[in-house]
Formats: C-alpha cells, sequence, structure tokens
C-alpha cells in the first residue's frame, strides 16, 4: 500500500488521506489475524465482504464502510472504475448496509423521548436494554460502543476519588480502542437524572465482568430500536442518543462546552460547538404529537421504579 506517484497522491487531501490508510490498514491487520487475503486480487472482494459484515455487526454507521472502500480505491486503483479487479460482493454488501441504516440525523430528543424509548424496551421485557438507552443518552455512546459495554466496565465510586459511579470505555485490557484511538475513556454517570438509577448499577457490576450489558448484535438491536421508534412516531436513530446527551447537558448548564468535550471523547472543539444550540431540543419536542408528549411525560414519571423495583407501565399508545 502507499506506492503512487506524486501527482496520483496529490488527488486527495492529506487529512483525508489519513483517514483512508487508517481505515485500510485496520482493514489488512483484522483481515491478517483471521487468515484472510488482502494482496490477492481473486481474495480481495471476499476479505472486504467479511469485514464489512463485521463492522456492520459492531453497529459502526455505514460512513465507516464507505470510508473504507474509498481508501481500497485509492491505495488499490486497479480495484476501481477503470481497474481489472471487480469487487461485485463487497459493493453490494455495502449497499445493504446503506439500506438497513437509517440517514443519520443530528437531531437531538430530550430526556423524555429517551424514556418512552426505554418503555417500550420494558414492554418487550428487555431491561437491560432500556437501562442501556439511557446510559447511552447519560454518557454520550455510540452504538457499538453501547453494544460493547460490559458489567465490569462500572467502577463504583471510591474514597479520593470519583463520587459517581463510572464507565470505563474501550479498557485497554481487551486492546480496544475508540473511533480516534483513545483507551480507557472513563465517563462519570453523575447527572442528577442518571443518579436515580445507581441500584441498577450496583445490580450490573455484580454480574460476571466479561458479561455483555445488552448481548446483541447490531442488526439486532437496530431492529428493536426502528420498531419502538415507529410505536412512538418519533424520528430517533440509535446514534441520536449521543448527540441528545451532549444537547441535553448544555441546555440544562449541568456541563460547560470544554466538559462536554471531553465527555464526548470530541478531539476538537468545533466538534462540540453545534451541541452549544439548546433550541434544537425545543424543535424536536414541539414536532411531536400532543398524546405523544404526554405519554414520554408519563415515561419519566414512572421509569425509574419499573426499571428496578418492577411496576405497571403507561397504556401503550394506539
Amino acid at each position: 500500500m502507499g506506492g503512487l506517484t506524486p501527482l496520483e497522491s496529490k488527488n486527495v487531501a492529506k487529512k483525508t488521506m489519513k483517514g483512508y490508510r487508517q481505515e485500510v490498514e485496520r482493514w489488512s491487520t483484522w483481515s491478517k489475524e483471521h487468515d484472510l487475503q488482502v494482496m490477492v486480487p481473486s481474495a480481495l472482494d471476499a476479505s472486504l465482504l467479511i469485514y464489512l459484515n463485521f463492522l456492520f455487526s459492531l453497529g459502526w454507521h455505514v460512513c465507516k464502510g464507505e470510508k473504507l472502500m474509498a481508501g481500497v480505491w485509492h491505495f488499490f486503483p486497479e480495484a476501481g472504475k477503470y481497474g481489472a479487479v471487480q469487487l461485485p460482493r463487497s459493493l453490494r454488501a455495502l449497499k445493504g448496509w446503506r439500506k438497513a441504516t437509517p440517514r443519520r440525523s443530528r437531531l437531538p430528543f430530550p430526556w423524555q423521548v429517551w424514556c418512552a424509548i426505554a418503555v417500550e424496551a420494558l414492554r418487550d421485557g428487555l431491561v437491560r436494554l432500556a437501562f442501556g438507552l439511557l446510559l447511552a443518552v447519560e454518557a454520550y455512546l455510540r452504538p457499538s460502543e453501547l453494544l460493547g459495554v460490559r458489567c465490569g466496565d462500572f467502577i463504583a465510586p471510591a474514597p479520593g476519588g470519583v463520587a459517581a459511579w463510572v464507565l470505563l470505555l474501550h479498557p485497554s485490557e481487551r486492546g480496544e480502542r475508540s473511533k480516534v484511538g483513545s483507551q480507557d475513556d472513563t465517563i462519570p454517570l453523575d447527572s442528577p437524572r442518571f443518579v436515580a438509577l445507581t441500584p441498577m448499577i450496583e445490580a450490573l457490576s455484580k454480574r460476571p465482568p466479561d458479561e455483555s450489558l445488552i448481548g446483541l448484535e447490531y442488526s439486532q438491536f437496530l431492529e428493536l430500536f426502528n420498531k419502538w421508534c415507529r410505536r412512538l412516531r418519533v424520528p430517533a436513530q440509535p446514534y441520536s442518543a449521543r448527540h441528545s446527551g451532549a444537547s441535553i447537558d448544555r441546555a440544562l448548564n449541568e456541563r460547560p462546552l470544554d466538559l462536554v468535550r471531553k465527555r464526548g471523547r470530541w478531539k476538537q472543539m468545533s466538534s462540540v460547538v453545534r451541541y452549544d444550540k439548546t433550541g434544537r431540543l425545543n424543535d424536536a419536542w414541539r414536532a411531536l404529537d400532543t398524546e405523544v408528549k404526554a405519554y414520554c411525560l408519563e415515561c419519566v414519571r414512572v421509569l425509574n421504579t419499573v426499571l428496578i423495583a418492577g411496576g405497571d407501565l403507561p397504556m401503550a399508545l394506539a
């Protein structure tokens, strides 16, 4: 990889080239670890096909697969439009990924809406997933991060340390890294609305450390999430949880922009400024039907009690 002439290299900006190289190197490393060929033209399509399905199963957005394919075409032009190597199955898989993944919305939703989605999860008997949805909002989790959480990733308060429970993301012991390459990210679970769920966290922390919090593949999670949003007539998506958490914290003035940046693991402040627009939460709330808004408010009232101790759920929307 990288045997390009100076003029070919100028066809792509340095920052874009860096992103392409990272994705292609990750695919190459993963393929070698799984005994898949990447330098043999006849095996290229099969290796990419398997890796694209692997990324989808982890909950990555389709843009990650698109960046990988763009990188492959850049560094392996023989696999591009005018090349001799064809990638029919990989391209078909990428097209299927686009169909399976809704367009990413940057629209945040207020806490009341997430409580309602969690109640729909409880209605289907998925207590941990209901908690996980609220955790995703609280900790600004990407879908892949939520699905990767294990019961041992909850760290109890300690004297002289953080006074609240902490979620450990991308533990170095498991060799995990975030989208930006970081490890051992710690997220205090300390917002007033989430502290009430401490008994749930305590119970989860007593489970086997390697036990998955959610225990679902991304495709299963996405199917359930979309079903609940259709019930509620809410145009949310799994990735909306991350944006909602940051927007809610800014709207309630619970965290300054710099802490929001650190909590969301964003490297640049420019990535965070868009969440300092609290009117977007109001827009999302106003767009809901009156019946849906009343239901969301009722879900807020009962959710914590039902999650921790059980009880009756609000009557489902018609």
